[in-house]
């Protein structure tokens, strides 16, 4: 007892301190001085302030009046200056007899919380996150919103912006960067933004109209990054936008488009499609040094399955009877292919022939059916490393064979996306984002890959 008196003592004189300054007899220093900012309680200057103001009576909320709600100066600026807002509600406070009051009215609230519209107060982002924004009126009945947001770059490398939403409000999202004097500006329907970057901090501008998001929708911002070093080795990259050339430096673009070959929209921009056995088609890549391999290969791309011959109503999936032929490097089966991409099992194909791999061959099994419905997009990437294959699915480890033997693709052979030798096997689907490595990719890569373009 002796002890929790002293404690008591000790806490109520310690408590007449009430401005933790040492002096326990001064009067009490608030954040106001009348209704105007104290400077001798100042507020961080480094964030944003929304003073949200009830007027739910003539005079105020009831309780407290209109004036005593929020700080401001003489000229009835919003205080501390420059990093305040205010927003009048005919909303109480809280819910009271029956009333809703303000933390009820979802409306104010997003208002109150609206992203910074400079870049001092911009908000940061991170890689492979999904960000929420909202386009809302602004003080005094102003339409146009800014939103900021700012990302750390670590290296060269890629930056890859995504931005989506309709009837939220959003015209035009922008990349900035004053030493790289980029502003580059993209509709809200062009994406995603694409921009080569160094190590050092952008800036993402959103720009819209209140009056265009009457219901309060929001648009969806993803930033993604890959890292210079998935430059190195690579071979080849088929974008398919609008055509079939080769976008990583080696000229090994298309010599022939034949057939039902159409682009169309994809999992980045545009894709390639083809029709399968009633519409078969193909495009041609000619044989090149670059296209030699020996002990290392990666090939990495997006593929859908749009439809197939004799498909029951259970099994959404691929069959062996299927035109199912992606890529392939072979007349005379001498060469890689991916002539399955599931088999009646379910299982997926490798696309390696036996003749490639003499024995044993490399198949896959044991993945599930549900990933291979149609018209869904998923990420394969094969990795060749001497004598050992893996498989990944989405981004992750899928299956993996050692002793492999004899590893040494046909260097004679030309590519053919769409069919195998002849025909065999027309694709009736799409692809997108087609890699080619001269070297094994590593996990966390192939991760950065699939998680740049993933919905």
């Amino acid at each position: 007892m002796v002890e929790q008196s002293e404690r008591y003592r000790q806490w109520s004189q310690s408590s007449e301190d009430v401005n933790c300054n040492g002096n326990s007899t001064d009067n009490i220093t608030g954040i106001s001085s009348g209704t105007s900012f104290n400077n001798l309680c100042p507020l961080p200057s480094n964030i944003n302030y929304t003073w949200v103001v009830s007027k739910s009576t003539p005079t105020g909320d009831g309780c407290v009046d209109v004036d005593r709600q929020w700080l401001y100066n003489q000229s009835k600026k919003a205080e501390p200056l420059n990093v305040a807002d205010t927003l009048m509600t005919n909303k109480i406070h809280a819910d009271f007899l029956g009333l809703k009051g303000i933390t009820r009215d979802v409306k104010t609230i997003v208002r109150a919380l609206d992203e910074p519209d400079t870049k001092e107060f911009a908000y940061p982002l991170k890689f492979n996150t999904y960000y929420s924004g909202y386009i809302t009126t602004q003080t005094k009945v102003v339409n146009e919103d800014i939103d900021y947001y700012k990302i750390l770059i670590p290296e060269e490398g890629n930056l890859y912006v995504n931005i989506s939403g309709s009837n939220c409000g959003l015209t035009d999202m922008a990349l900035i960067s004053d030493l790289d004097l980029i502003n580059k500006t993209v509709n809200s329907k062009s994406v995603p933004l694409e921009q080569n970057v160094t190590e050092k901090e952008y800036f993402i501008q959103g720009r819209g109209k209140g009056n265009k998001n009457p219901k309060l929708k929001s648009y969806k911002l993803k930033v993604n990054f890959l890292s210079k070093n998935l430059k190195n080795g690579l071979v080849a990259y088929y974008r398919f936008n609008g055509n079939s050339n080769d976008e990583s430096g080696n000229n090994n673009n298309a010599s022939q488009v034949w057939g039902a070959v159409s682009y169309v929209n994809g999992i980045s921009q545009q894709a390639i499609k083809f029709g399968g056995v009633s519409k078969p088609g193909h495009v041609k890549i000619p044989n090149s040094n670059s296209l030699k391999f020996q002990n290392e290969l990666s090939i990495s791309y997006w593929t859908t399955i749009d439809s197939y011959d004799g498909m029951d109503g259970l099994g959404k999936y691929i069959t062996d009877e299927a035109p199912a032929c992606v890529f392939a490097k072979s007349h005379d089966r001498t060469g890689f292919h991916s002539k399955n991409a599931a088999n009646k099992n379910g299982n997926f194909g490798s696309g390696f022939s036996n003749n490639y791999f003499n024995s044993p061959s490399f198949n896959i099994s044991g993945i599930s059916k549900n990933i291979y419905l149609l018209k869904n997009w998923i990420y394969v990437t094969y990795v060749i490393n001497k004598d050992t294959g893996y498989v990944y699915i989405d981004g992750l480890l899928n299956y993996s064979q050692s002793n492999i033997d004899k590893f040494s693709i046909a260097n004679k052979e030309d590519l053919y996306f769409g069919k195998f030798s002849d025909n065999w096997y027309p694709y009736n689907g799409k692809i997108d984002e087609f890699r080619i490595y001269n070297r094994s990719l590593t996990p966390e890569e192939i991760l950065q890959l699939y998680n740049v373009f993933k919905n």
